[in-house]
């Protein structure tokens, strides 16, 4: 292993040709050296191995590896098999950073006095066309816990592409769960959150790209596929809420199905109760989030 500041970047590719230079580029660009780029593309068919490739040839830090399409979780999971660095930080290919992303991340770690390890996320910006507008924030004071993530009342900033995060905490709760096809972060957030604390770097130094292709674009494959993980979650972690908590995100999650899905299947009474119980959680969150 590398000095106990060594970070590699494992970064997840799936058709992301058009993204690549500049993902790739904000990364060349940190104010901290980066020891590694651990590039896997996970089976694209378009012609994104082909610019990494040609990109490898510019900078000896780029590792490129190549795998048949096996989805998020497990492409991540073959970046940090090659990682030897103290930290590893998880960007996805149509997200960028700004350039003092893990110089700020790496001083937050150092500034910590606490004899447990940490794993930390930044604050981000949500970039959707031309507009880049302030994502969700969390202060500092914010506990990201295992109830608190599970009720979406906190969450890792940014999500993949924020979280730096000890190799150490890796070997000791895992990795990304192959077996999920949403939520494969969050689930891994949680693991390390019952036993980890988590720091939040003030600054925004993580751009996300929206993508247009997500679960906004009501497919119905991809909505079936967010509502069983997110109740595969929920039911994995249940001990950390209350009954009537619980039975609240189920609604909740039920509730982003149906809107997802209106006009796609009929609307039963049970489907009713499901969207009035999650319109009003969603309020709820709202108005807690406005005094963050």
């Amino acid at each position: 292993m590398n000095s106990s500041k060594s970070v590699d970047v494992v970064i997840p590719c799936y058709n992301g040709a058009k993204f690549i230079e500049r993902c790739i580029k904000s990364v060349l660009a940190q104010t901290s050296p980066i020891n590694k780029i651990i590039f896997v593309d996970d089976g694209s068919t378009d012609n994104s191995l082909s610019i990494i490739l040609k990109l490898q040839e510019e900078s000896a830090s780029i590792q490129v590896i190549t795998q048949d399409n096996q989805g998020l979780a497990a492409a991540r999971n073959k970046g940090v098999s090659f990682s030897d660095a103290a930290f590893i930080s998880f960007l996805d290919v149509d997200d960028y950073w700004l350039p003092r992303k893990i110089e700020n991340q790496i001083n937050l770690v150092e500034s910590d006095t606490s004899d447990h390890r940490v794993a930390i996320a930044s604050n981000y910006f949500d970039e959707s066309g031309s507009n880049r507008r302030r994502g969700i924030t969390n202060h500092n004071h914010r506990l990201i816990s295992p109830e608190s993530l599970l009720t979406y009342r906190c969450v890792v900033p940014g999500s993949g592409s924020s979280a730096l995060i000890p190799r150490l905490i890796l070997d000791q709760v895992g990795l990304f769960n192959e077996e999920l096809r949403y939520g494969e972060d969050l689930d891994l957030w949680i693991r390390i959150a019952q036993d980890f604390q988590w720091l939040i770097s003030a600054e925004r130094d993580v751009v996300i790209y929206s993508n247009p292709d997500g679960i906004q674009a009501r497919k119905m494959d991809a909505i079936n596929a967010f509502e069983r993980d997110s109740l595969k979650i929920l039911e994995r972690y249940r001990k950390y809420l209350s009954n009537i908590t619980y039975f609240v995100m189920k609604s909740y999650i039920y509730s982003i199905s149906i809107r997802s899905l209106s006009g796609q299947r009929s609307f039963a009474l049970r489907d009713f109760l499901h969207l009035t119980v999650g319109l009003f959680y969603s309020l709820s969150i709202k108005i807690d989030r406005k005094y963050l």
